[in-house]
C-alpha cells in the first residue's frame, strides 16, 4: 500500500476525456472509487487489494454501490475503453501507470544523474568505446596527440607532472566563484539566481570590480543586492547616487532611485518627503542612509 496521501488529479483533463464522457453518471462514479483503490495498490495504478483482484461483490463493498450496479458500471467503462488490463485480468489505469513511470525516472534521475534511454545517456554510451587515434610518426619520431581536458575544470599537465601556472585574472575569477555566491545568499538570494548572477556580472565587469561590489553589499547589508551591485559596478559619472563620507548616500534627483526614495518618504516620512521636494526644485542631492531602506 502506497504511503502517498495524495494524488494528482487534473481537473480539465477529467473533463476533456472523450471516453469517460460517454459513460453514465454513475460509472464516473464508481471510476473515481477506483481511481483511490488504485491509488493505494502495489503496483501502483492497478485496482489491487491487498495484492489481490477484488471480485465483483467486493469491489461493490468498497465502492458502497449495489453489486448489480457496480458490475454494470464497470462493464461500462470497459466498453468505452476508459481502462486496460494486464495479462492475468487485472484492471489498471493508463495514466496513472504513466505518472508513476515518470516519477520513478525522475528520482532515479535526480540521484544517478542519468537517465537510461536519454540523450545524455545514449551519448554517453556512444562514447564510451571511443579510443584515442594511434600516435602518428613523422621523421621516425612518435607524435604522441594532444591532450583534450574532459571537463571543464581538467588541467593540462606538464611532462613533469606539473600544471601551468594561473593567471591573475583566473585566479580572482576563482575566488569570485568561490565566495561571491555565499555572500549573495547571506543577503537573500536563492544560490542559483546568485551564481546566475555572477556570471552576467563577469561578462561585463572583471573579477576585482565584482568581489569589491559584492563584498560591499555584504558589509552595507542590502536587502536587494542586484541593483545595489549592478549600480556600484556603473562607472562613478554614470550612478545615481554617490558615497559621502559619513557612510550615506547621496542621490542625484531626477534619477530612478532618488524617485524610489521620495515615493519611499511620501509613504513613511512627510517631513523627509518635503526634503525631496525642495531638492527636485534646486537639482541639489539629497543624502540618504539606505539606498533600499526597508
Amino acid at each position: 500500500m502506497t504511503s502517498r496521501p495524495w494524488m494528482k488529479f487534473y481537473p480539465s483533463d477529467w473533463q476533456s476525456d472523450e471516453r469517460l464522457g460517454m459513460c453514465s453518471l454513475a460509472a464516473r462514479g464508481i471510476w473515481m472509487e477506483m481511481l483511490a483503490l488504485m491509488h493505494k495498490a502495489d503496483p501502483y495504478g492497478h485496482l489491487l487489494v491487498n495484492g489481490m483482484k477484488p471480485s465483483d461483490e467486493q469491489l461493490a463493498a468498497l465502492a458502497r454501490a449495489s453489486c448489480d450496479q457496480t458490475r454494470t458500471c464497470v462493464q461500462e467503462l470497459e466498453q468505452h475503453g476508459v481502462f486496460s488490463r494486464t495479462r492475468n485480468g487485472t484492471i489498471y489505469s493508463r495514466r496513472m501507470t504513466k505518472d508513476e513511470k515518470k516519477r520513478k525516472d525522475g528520482v532515479k534521475a535526480a540521484t544517478e544523474g542519468e537517465l537510461e534511454g536519454s540523450r545524455r545517456n545514449k551519448q554517453h554510451a556512444k562514447n564510451k568505446w571511443k579510443k584515442e587515434p594511434p600516435p602518428r610518426v613523422v621523421d621516425r619520431v612518435e607524435e604522441q596527440p594532444p591532450l583534450i581536458p574532459e571537463a571543464r575544470g581538467q588541467r593540462y599537465s606538464e611532462p613533469n607532472g606539473s600544471a601551468p601556472p594561473r593567471s591573475a585574472h583566473q585566479a580572482l575569477t576563482d575566488t569570485v566563484w568561490r565566495e561571491c555566491p555565499a555572500k549573495l545568499v547571506a543577503l537573500g538570494m536563492p544560490e542559483p539566481r546568485a551564481r546566475s548572477q555572477i556570471g552576467k556580472w563577469l561578462k561585463d565587469h572583471k573579477p576585482e570590480e565584482v568581489l569589491r561590489a559584492v563584498e560591499q553589499a555584504e558589509r552595507v547589508g542590502t536587502k536587494d543586492p542586484v541593483p545595489y551591485i549592478t549600480a556600484l559596478l556603473k562607472p562613478k559619472a554614470d550612478r545615481p547616487w554617490r558615497r559621502t563620507d559619513d557612510g550615506g548616500y547621496a542621490v542625484r534627483p531626477g534619477t530612478a532611485d532618488f524617485e524610489r526614495l521620495k515615493a519611499h518618504a511620501n509613504r513613511h516620512d512627510r517631513r523627509r518627503y518635503y526634503d525631496f521636494v525642495a531638492a527636485e526644485k534646486s537639482g541639489d542631492e539629497v543624502v540618504v542612509a539606505e539606498i533600499y531602506p526597508k
